[in-house]
């Protein structure tokens, strides 16, 4: 029952993300909607909030004693259970869909098309249904899949939404086998669990691969990225548009994050609304005693995964730039862990080291550098491909050692590769949470599982608290990163994103 749940929940939340997806890459590539690009910027917020506190958030806005039921007295407690749950991960899945379709959009091939049926008389709406929209549909259809993936190995938001409706999934019940039930059962129960998600990961991974493949060529961009003219106008209605996307952006995102704000600066169990009679208890104890404990054990994780992966995806870069079939499988492996989910690389780590890491900071740490690893690979590649060997030669033929050439030439270069995947390899590991949650020791919690156990306890402010402490802190790496033109190239370059003309 908990795979046909999960196959439910995961194909609503597909539908709903692609969506989106589509919607808002067609806004920011092929419209003349105002402040696209800080629409663009906001529409990937679910990225950078984890998604437990997205759930902990819309909890706090949505639900009976919440804001909005505090304020108009309206409350949705169906978002507790399978519809909140497809919602939930439907918004958490927009971003990635439109980060692929968008990417799509920008190859010059489309938009030479788009120009030609323009200039031979087709109306936008005829150009964009018979042309713009077959050509990127293998990369909806390769979002629809990543989606579903990525849909069907969440921990985060079921735990905070189906079990309490009783709802469970593949990875609630697996954390459920290896936390309350325990013994060898129990990991028996967890492994079989984890091999049938997994086999379905990797099936449709491939499926995703093979559709990609078919139309390599139409992705790439050759020229500009898209009409010279956008397709869609929308004249006079441009700020009512923009007034919709701000208000679904509001709703979604905004509002629950004030509501979960409130939350933890409101006294006992109730929701206080006047800012005199917030306190600041619940933060005092977040950020003290256990819980800052957690948050150091978080950080060291997070920072030294973060070293290694960066550092060591640079050297397997250098080395991958020479196509060979060792490479070429090297790069296959170290992928294989980031396409799979989470409980499934947390199973097999269990298994593996069990027997002499369980309990200990170092078998966190694995998990992290295995599922992270194939990041610093893939940004790094961009800067390698950067490097001209010219410059490698020049060096050497004025005296320089192999060392040196390689210092004064070749890193400096990998610098921003390696800035940009400490960043997100940080990002990802100070608020992962499902591996965490299945690998931690009584001595060895994380910030991230600190919020759930809080949560299961009771305790919504100091739940709120732990949840807003989490968000500021993956903010503001996230920004530091966004920020860095260096990162943004790398970012832009891996996407295959290039700005239309209009855009500029």
């Amino acid at each position: 029952m908990a795979l046909v749940h999960t196959v439910e929940v995961s194909a609503g939340a597909t539908v709903l993300a692609t969506l989106l997806g589509v919607a808002m890459a067609l806004l920011v590539a092929r419209s003349d909607l105002p402040l696209r690009r800080w629409f663009a910027g906001a529409w990937v917020a679910p990225l950078i909030i984890p998604a437990y506190v997205t759930g902990l958030a819309w909890l706090d806005a949505y639900t009976r004693a919440g804001l909005t039921d505090q304020v108009a007295h309206l409350s949705a407690g169906w978002i507790i259970g399978p519809v909140g749950v497809a919602l939930l991960l439907g918004l958490q899945g927009a971003p990635l869909a439109y980060l692929l379709i968008l990417a799509a959009l920008s190859s010059g091939r489309i938009g030479e098309l788009e120009d030609a049926a323009r200039i031979s008389g087709r109306p936008p709406a005829s150009v964009l249904w018979e042309i713009t929209l077959p050509l990127v549909k293998t990369a909806i259809m390769g979002s629809m899949l990543l989606v579903f993936v990525s849909s069907a190995s969440d921990f985060g938001i079921p735990a905070i939404l189906a079990i309490p409706a009783s709802y469970s999934t593949v990875t609630t019940l697996i954390y459920s086998d290896l936390s309350f039930a325990g013994g060898t059962h129990a990991i028996a129960s967890a492994s079989s669990l984890s091999a049938v998600l997994g086999l379905l990961a990797i099936v449709l991974l491939f499926t995703s691969n093979r559709v990609s493949r078919t139309a390599s060529g139409a992705s790439r961009s050759s020229g500009h990225g898209g009409s010279a003219r956008p397709l869609i106008a929308f004249g006079r209605f441009r700020s009512l548009v923009m007034t919709g996307w701000l208000v679904i952006l509001v709703f979604t995102t905004v509002l629950p994050l004030i509501a979960l704000y409130v939350t933890s600066v409101s006294p006992a169990f109730r929701l206080e609304l006047v800012p005199t009679h917030w306190v600041a208890s619940a933060y005092v104890e977040a950020l003290s005693g256990a819980n800052i404990a957690a948050l150091g054990r978080s950080a060291l994780i997070a920072a030294a995964a973060a070293a290694i992966v960066a550092t060591g995806g640079a050297l397997v870069a250098l080395w991958n730039c020479r196509p060979s079939r060792l490479a070429t499988l090297v790069s296959t492996l170290l992928a294989l862990p980031f396409a799979l989910p989470g409980s499934v690389v947390a199973i097999a780590i269990l298994l593996a080291w069990e027997r002499w890491l369980y309990g200990s900071l170092f078998i966190i740490l694995i998990a992290y550098v295995a599922r992270f690893a194939v990041i610093g690979v893939r940004t790094s590649a961009v800067t390698v491909g950067s490097i001209s060997d010219d410059l490698v030669h020049a060096a050497r033929a004025s005296g320089a050692t192999a060392r040196r050439a390689s210092r004064d030439v070749i890193w400096p270069v990998l610098v921003p590769g390696i800035g940009t995947a400490f960043a997100i390899v940080f990002l990802l590991g100070i608020h992962e949470l499902t591996m965490s949650s299945l690998l931690y020791g009584p001595s060895t919690q994380t910030f991230a599982v600190s919020v759930l156990a809080s949560e299961e306890a009771g305790q919504t402010a100091l739940t709120a608290s732990l949840a807003m402490v989490v968000t500021l802190i993956t903010g503001i790496v996230s920004g530091i990163a966004l920020f860095a033109r260096s990162s943004r190239k790398i970012v832009a370059a891996e996407a295959g994103i290039e700005v239309p003309p209009w855009q500029t």
